[in-house]
């Protein structure tokens, strides 16, 4: 038999490793009753093999499927696989996997245990230490089989094995799993709490096997039987014994059956061990009762692969719980891409969904079976039950969607502001709600992060609105909405009468009455630590409605880790003399001595930096936010967007040396934010982005600067214009477009005519003119890499092919708000943002049966 390594995943560090060790165990085991491995860990053309021994025959669950077997036969099986267990503690192996599946019964009755892919030294005598690329907490086996430390994600040793044979000795015995319930909860929570039921033993089970089962399946460690050595022997000296000695039975040690038992004659030796037995059994305290205790709570992690990490860095949760708690999905990120991840929690490997390039946000239908997620522009959807992923709508989806039992979707659109529904098998959009203005000259900027309420009442959500995040609740009935908590983000409701929110780094509850529709008392925080990103307060966790908790640990990630770098040609970065800073948008002022930037945190306000002497000097007040700015073309000027005048970001001029106030230019009511981004007709007309109309999204205008007024309209399609820069020249407009489904560089003439002229066709965005205006900069849809681009314009345009200048961890623009890095007047460096070093989060953790620690901990008054 082959068994092999992809050869796509012969670069996997973790998968080879697991491999690697497996053929060294395998070949370490010279054992009757253990495959054998007649050739360690090849390759040939990238592929990873080994040579097994092939095993003719069913597997030992194929077997009880037909029925459970009889008494001789269970015992025989099991004598063998007691052998096969000892040799492999012998060599200091543990298998952790130990299972009917993982046991093959040849035609002529001979076992052998396979797939020691989970096997651990014990010792460092026998096998090297290269096993403790398992970490500490992580649950490896198989739910049904694990023994209750595995499911405590504690370390294990061979009472591990020991706990996984007593389950298959049992199912041999009974045709059923000693521990099966609905859900992985309800089966963690058995093997944590609950007793097997004996009384589904034969009743000519043996007694010294009844025995030998519950110190198999005795759930304190440190009671259970020490060494599967002692199985061996109880097991064969039953199968040896004189047939002149009748059985102690189930039903002498007074058991009982739903069938009458019958009259047995008990002999004197048997006596003797009744008594030795009861004795043994009543210092046990085998018979705990048998009726279901509430579920108990059980924490374990999962790590992921090394090479892999959580794709942390989105619109929306990384994570998401199927509604029945049973499946996890979650974004990866493997080198320069994400993906998505589908792992049941009763298997040990998540797998790839192909397709799923560049998702973000997932989220699942309510019966399980499909998974919606963002991807290049989109609204998508997959089946779990095979396929490829389905567009449902255009959208720059902003925090994952809704999905609601009717088969609609609400979801968030980012550069759309307010909700949306949409059905699920696709259509147009309708907007549910709208931005509005708060009191005292506030703005609602967006609507994020809808979750359903039962019942059809509507679904919660998240206000973002400057310095701090609301919850609201909007009701489909009435078509409104209103705020019901102060402060905080991702709210979602859960079946114990609570809402659960983010705020800080941690999850708060508080009692929630669904049928009045408030809260009804004070919250307080459940789960400290889980990562938050983004000034939207992206918390990354899920809840089931079984009462399983998913959560990515880290706490608030700090945004003030922003370093201001200076970048050459060739990519030699050298740090600028500022400190940490939550920055964005730099913009060098054209005599090339100042920088201009946003520090966002407390409030987003402009800096004016000198470059030479490393000074600082605020430029704009609290009154308003400000977050993109320009230079005027000599220099004088500084144009800025505010929300000084109210809902809106209108535009404002002032000196660049502070002698005077700021002027505003505009003043319109038409909810749109406008953002100020070059200069055209030298120096007379500001070139700015419009967001966002709901029909026609982000659109490229103009404004006369001196006039102010009406922006009137430049690029104005139902797709969105962003990124517009005019040519050193002024004959040229450079900008980004998601007309093709994801974002593009394109070139046109200034102010017309002709066409848009195509820059870029595998992604593009943030677009900058070369002073010499025969090269046009970008960086690519990650942001990780600034592309430079040839671009002859006399007697016709020529564009060459792009190349790659240099490439970084730089912070850079997602949407099409602004423009993150910029050139220098001499075109020989560049400014940028470096984001500070994190870890990137690799662990995801798992709660079981939370639900009954959150009543405990925020009693509803209902309990």
């Amino acid at each position: 038999a082959i068994k092999s390594l992809p050869a796509a995943l012969m670069d996997n560090p973790k998968a080879r490793s697991r491999f690697a060790r497996e053929a060294r165990v395998l070949a370490s085991l010279n054992h009757p009753n253990i495959a054998t491995i007649y050739e360690e860990l090849k390759e040939a053309e990238g592929v990873g093999y080994l040579v097994l021994e092939y095993i003719p025959g069913d597997t030992l669950a194929e077997r009880i499927r037909r029925g459970r077997l009889k008494l001789e036969e269970a015992l025989t099986i099991g004598l063998q696989i007691a052998e096969a267990v000892a040799a492999a503690h012998e060599h200091g192996v543990i298998h952790r996997d130990l299972k009917a599946g993982n046991i093959k019964i040849t035609p002529e009755g001979k076992v052998k245990v396979l797939d020691f892919g989970l096997a651990k030294a014990v010792s460092g005598e026998t096998l090297d230490q290269q096993s403790t690329i398992t970490q500490p907490g992580q649950v490896m086996g198989t739910p049904s089989y694990m023994s209750p430390e595995q499911a405590r994600g504690q370390p294990t040793d061979e009472r591990s094995d020991i706990w996984s044979f007593g389950c298959v000795l049992y199912e041999m015995l009974t045709a059923k799993v000693p521990f099966k319930g609905e859900t992985i909860s309800d089966t963690m929570a058995g093997i944590l709490e609950r007793e097997p039921d004996w009384q589904v033993l034969p009743e000519s089970t043996p007694a010294n096997i009844l025995v030998l089962l519950r110190r198999c399946l005795e759930k304190d460690r440190h009671r259970r039987l020490q060494h599967i050595g002692d199985a061996v022997i109880e097991i064969d000296e039953k199968l040896n014994l004189s047939a002149t000695a009748p059985p102690v039975t189930t039903t002498s040690l007074g058991i009982s059956h739903p069938r009458v038992p019958r009259q047995l004659a008990v002999w004197a030796a048997a006596c003797l061990i009744v008594v030795a037995v009861v004795t043994s059994l009543a210092l046990w305290n085998p018979w705990r009762t048998s009726s279901l205790p509430k579920s108990q709570l059980s924490r374990f992690v999962i790590n992921l692969p090394q090479g892999e990490s959580i794709a942390s860095i989105g619109v929306g949760s990384a994570v998401a719980l199927s509604p029945d708690g049973t499946r996890l999905a979650y974004v990866v990120r493997r080198g320069n891409s994400n993906h998505l991840c589908l792992r049941s929690l009763e298997d040990f490997d998540a797998k790839t969904i192909q397709g799923t390039e560049d998702a973000q946000a997932p989220f699942f239908s309510p019966d399980g079976n499909w998974i919606g997620f963002c991807a290049e522009g989109k609204l998508k959807k997959v089946s779990l039950l095979g396929g490829a992923p389905q567009t449902i709508c255009e959208t720059q989806l902003s925090g994952e969607g809704c999905w609601l039992e009717d088969d609609t979707i609400v979801f968030a659109d980012g550069q759309k502001y307010g909700l949306w529904q949409v059905t699920a098998s696709g259509g147009e959009p309708k907007q549910l709600t709208t931005a509005l203005k708060l009191p005292r000259g506030k703005r609602e900027h967006s609507h994020l992060y809808p979750h359903i309420l039962p019942e059809g009442k509507g679904v919660l959500f998240t206000i973002s609105s400057p310095g701090q995040n609301l919850i609201a609740t909007f009701s489909f009935e009435t078509g409104q909405y209103r705020t019901l908590i102060e402060r905080g983000s991702r709210a979602h409701y859960v079946q114990t009468g609570h809402l659960i929110y983010s705020l800080a780094g941690d999850l708060i509850a508080v009692p929630f009455d669904l049928k009045a529709m408030k809260v009804t008392g004070p919250p307080l925080p459940v789960v400290e630590g889980v990562m938050l990103s983004g000034w939207y307060e992206r918390a990354h966790f899920s809840v089931s409605r079984n009462g399983s908790l998913v959560y990515i640990p880290g706490g608030a990630v700090p945004a003030a880790n922003g370093r201001l770098v200076r970048v050459d040609r060739t990519g030699k970065v050298e740090a600028l003399p500022f400190p940490l800073g939550d920055y964005q948008s730099p913009r060098i002022s054209p005599d090339g001595e100042r920088l201009l930037v946003v520090e966002c945190e407390p409030i987003p306000q402009l800096w004016v930096f000198e470059l030479v002497r490393g000074s600082k000097l605020r430029f704009t007040d609290d009154r308003g936010d400000t977050y993109w700015a320009i230079w005027s073309p000599d220099g004088k000027q500084i144009v800025f967007n505010s929300s000084l005048g109210g809902a809106t970001m209108d535009l404002y001029s002032k000196p660049a040396d502070g002698s005077a106030q700021e002027k505003r230019l505009t003043e319109h009511t038409n909810q749109l934010n406008l953002l100020p981004k070059s200069w055209a007709d030298d120096g007379k007309t500001l070139i700015i982005i419009q967001a966002v109309d709901p029909n026609t999204g982000a659109d490229i205008a103009m404004l006369p600067y001196d006039a102010g007024g009406t922006p009137q309209p430049l690029i104005n399609t139902r797709f969105n214009e962003f990124h517009p820069m005019i040519s050193p020249s002024g004959r040229w407009l450079a900008y980004s477009s998601d007309e093709s489904g994801r974002a593009e560089i394109y070139i046109k003439a200034y102010p017309g005519p002709g066409g848009a002229i195509p820059v870029t066709t595998d992604g593009g965005m943030e677009p900058v003119w070369d002073p010499s205006e025969k090269e046009l900069y970008y960086r690519d849809d990650t942001g990780d890499k600034l592309f430079k681009v040839s671009i002859l314009t006399e007697p016709t345009v020529q564009i060459g092919s792009p190349e790659l200048l240099f490439e970084g961890r730089f912070l850079w623009s997602s949407s099409f708000w602004g423009r993150n890095y910029d050139i220098s007047p001499k075109g020989d460096f560049f400014i940028l943002i470096e984001e500070g070093e994190m870890q990137p989060a690799a662990q995801i953790n798992v709660v079981l049966n939370w639900f009954e620690e959150l009543k405990r901990l925020v009693p509803t008054g209902k309990d």
